[in-house]
């Protein structure tokens, strides 16, 4: 089975080597590299280049820069694989990865497989003049195994919404995708959600998928997570982006589960308790909001009468004591509750 690899780039030319050193050392025999410049205006372009020309199985797609998902999707329209994996320029994938997740593929339609991934952070010093490295294994929820279909509608598809920790991660990375479930779906992408987008093609994806196979604690994915990165700044546009999400999850339901009544108020219940789940993230943005205007943010998205509505009507339950914090905090923004988040909040980033 030929497998094609996307690699969405964008300003990356500090860590894109190292992530096509790893692409470069896969054991696989059939795969095709595309890389997708998505308008990188820091020499990230002529690295993609350049290994396009030392490897015969490599292309670059070149593109005006539109984002993210416009590139992913940039590269899934030039894919000629039976499968698909995606792999972000910035991250980076054991030799075996690709060779040990295809030995579980059948060549039906419909199929995932999933593998878990690491977490690589740079954690400073006690005089943050330094740092060191630490590594985290991230495991699937879903016990390694193999699930078709029945069960996957039965046990899998209701779960997948609206929990704290889901049986499956919503990231298009470290997975084997069959190659007709991304792109029968790829029409659920919004590129103007910066986000949780994966979760606007994953989560179609594994509604529709016959065959879902978990590898055993096979951690092949790393993926970096420095001080910089995106969940650590504060995104004014956040809670916008939370609205865009939800819209495109309804469209979701609407098309999945609109022919059967008792199954689609059953998901629209999930996706009510999905939104209590995302309103924590929002919350943890706007305790990170450097304007003293950050003690109203907080109070206006979480009265604002859709979610509100939302939260009173729907309980979620939460085991993390943080999360459990927030989502007291949720229910009733008290001035109190605002500024003893606040602090755990900065607390916790002075780490990185």
């Amino acid at each position: 089975m030929k497998v094609s690899v996307i690699v969405p780039v964008y300003n990356l030319k500090e860590h894109l080597s190292k992530c096509l050193e790893s692409l470069a050392s896969q054991t696989y025999p059939d795969t095709e590299i595309i890389m997708v410049d998505d308008g990188s205006v820091d020499g990230s372009g002529d690295i993609c280049d350049e290994y396009a020309r030392e490897h015969h199985n490599a292309q670059v797609v070149h593109k005006a820069n539109g984002g993210l998902v416009s590139a992913w999707k940039a590269g899934v329209e030039s894919a000629t694989g039976d499968y698909v994996m995606f792999v972000d320029g910035d991250d980076w994938i054991d030799p075996g990865m690709i060779e040990e997740m295809a030995a579980h593929v059948t060549g039906a339609a419909g199929e995932i497989v999933c593998s878990d991934y690491v977490i690589e952070r740079r954690l400073k010093s006690g005089n943050g003049s330094s740092y060191r490295e630490s590594s985290e294994y991230v495991y699937q929820t879903l016990a390694p195994g193999d699930y078709d279909r029945a069960y996957i509608e039965e046990k899998i598809v209701p779960d997948l919404l609206g929990n704290e920790k889901r049986p499956i991660h919503f990231s298009r990375c470290m997975k084997l995708i069959e190659i007709s479930l991304i792109k029968n779906n790829v029409r659920y992408a919004d590129e103007k959600v910066k986000m949780g987008e994966d979760s606007l093609i994953m989560v179609p994806v594994l509604f529709d998928a016959q065959r879902i196979c978990v590898l055993d604690h096979k951690a092949f994915y790393h993926y970096e997570l420095v001080g910089s990165s995106m969940i650590h700044r504060y995104d004014p546009g956040c809670f916008d982006n939370l609205k865009r999400l939800i819209n495109g999850f309804r469209k979701i339901l609407d098309d999945k589960f609109g022919d059967s009544a008792d199954r689609y108020e059953l998901m629209l219940r999930r996706l009510d308790a999905e939104i209590v789940v995302m309103m924590l993230y929002v919350l943890k943005n706007e305790l990170r909001n450097p304007a003293e205007e950050y003690k109203e943010r907080v109070k206006a998205v979480s009265t604002e009468k859709d979610i509100a509505d939302t939260v009173r009507r729907t309980e979620v339950t939460f085991s993390s004591k943080q999360n459990r914090l927030l989502y007291a905090l949720l229910k009733k923004p008290t001035q109190f509750r605002i500024f003893l988040l606040r602090t755990l909040m900065n607390m916790n980033d002075a780490r990185y």
